[in-house]
């Protein structure tokens, strides 16, 4: 479902040049090219919904859900730079009012992301940043917005969001070599080294994941010692 509008806005703002002011002309030029996979994506998108059951929610209702998302995807915007707590079966409370300081913060976060993307779509040196960060938050809509699940907070979910996220990290430290590296080569040795020392963290960090998941007991007892509390958890390591 999210296929779609990720190619679509790379044409608009990559093949057509063009940023967030213009969507609407953008969108007008281009939308016969994208028709069979507009369909498509609505096609996906009703099936999903109708195949979508009340009790897989159980009982959270969707405005709590709503309500909880915003600092989710606070969450997983953190998880990407500091993933010292990922866990496959999260679990958190829901947020069930609107001055709940959750909701506030997520909600400021969402409101700087969106602002973000449209600023620096005006850019050609900074939309692919935009786009990064628009990637990031599209990934994010089919389970992290309306459609109610009995569990807020699942980071495998954020796994193809962090696509956009990597992207964002790749162009900055490019901009930054393009418009610093030609007055003082020290800083692009810095940036590449940088760049470098960031990959090699996230080998290590990817190492030391693949030994939870080496076995179903280490994923369990990983998750076990994170969130102590949980029902399924105890379950499955029982």
């Amino acid at each position: 479902m999210v296929f779609m509008p990720l190619l679509w806005l790379y044409v608009i703002c990559f093949e057509k040049g063009e940023g967030l002011n213009n969507i609407f002309k953008s969108v007008k030029e281009t939308w016969k090219p994208m028709l069979p996979g507009i369909i498509t994506m609505v096609i996906a998108s009703g099936m999903v919904l109708l195949k979508s059951k009340p009790d897989m929610a159980h009982t959270v209702d969707r405005y709590t859900y709503i309500l909880t998302q915003p600092h989710v995807i606070l969450n997983f915007f953190m998880l990407f730079f500091n993933p010292e707590n990922l866990n496959p079966n999260a679990w958190r409370d829901f947020v069930t009012t609107i001055h709940d300081y959750h909701f506030v913060v997520g909600s400021l976060f969402v409101v700087a992301l969106l602002i973000s993307i449209y600023i620096l779509s005006l850019s050609k040196t900074w939309r692919p940043v935009s786009y990064g960060l628009a990637w990031f938050i599209i990934c994010l809509l089919p389970t992290h917005s309306i459609l109610p699940l009995f569990i807020a907070q699942n980071d495998y979910h954020m796994f193809p969001c962090v696509i956009g996220l990597s992207i964002v990290v790749a162009s900055i430290a490019y901009i930054i070599m393009k418009s610093i590296a030609a007055q003082n080569r020290f800083v692009k040795y810095s940036v590449i080294a940088g760049c470098l020392l960031f990959m090699v963290s996230l080998a290590y960090g990817s190492r030391q994941r693949v030994k939870v998941w080496g076995s179903d007991r280490a994923m369990w007892e990983d998750v076990l010692k994170k969130d102590p509390t949980n029902g399924r958890v105890l379950m499955n390591v029982g």
